[in-house]
């Protein structure tokens, strides 16, 4: 090996040394920048006193002036927000069925399997001493 090599192959250990040290320092501020994110873009609105056992069926709630679908699955409360991604318009909930049909654009959204096409995403939740609270984004209109 002669000296070129070597400072070429002694670059490239520096170069991967330091970034194997750097990745973990990178990874914790990357981290952190993201929970700040979110929190700045994100706030809890009450949803409501709920207990897994006596919630049946659907509940449709108007949280912050989005419509927010409430309800259990295997035991645990889950929220979707009911807002067609495609039209932008609250798709109607068809009970016997257990599904959301959007009436303009006829795409679907079945609770029991949580498939279709359809996209209804699901929002955080979590529970406080008995009352459940939704993650929405700050200034979110339907």
């Amino acid at each position: 090996m002669n000296r070129l090599q070597f400072l070429k192959e002694l670059r490239n250990s520096l170069v991967e040394t330091m970034k194997e040290a750097s990745a973990p320092l990178l990874e914790d501020e990357v981290e952190k920048m993201k929970e700040i994110l979110f929190s700045v873009h994100r706030a809890w609105h009450l949803l409501g006193t709920y207990d897994a056992d006596e919630l049946k069926g659907v509940e449709v709630k108007n949280i912050h002036h989005v419509p927010v679908v409430v309800y259990v699955q295997k035991g645990n409360i889950k929220a979707r927000k009911a807002i067609c991604s495609h039209c932008r318009v609250m798709p109607h909930y068809v009970q016997f069925e257990h599904r959301f049909i959007c009436l303009y654009c006829d795409r679907e959204f079945d609770l029991a399997s949580e498939t279709g096409t359809l996209k209804m995403p699901l929002l955080a939740t979590k529970k406080i001493e008995n009352q459940w609270y939704v993650q929405l984004e700050r200034d979110l209109y339907a």
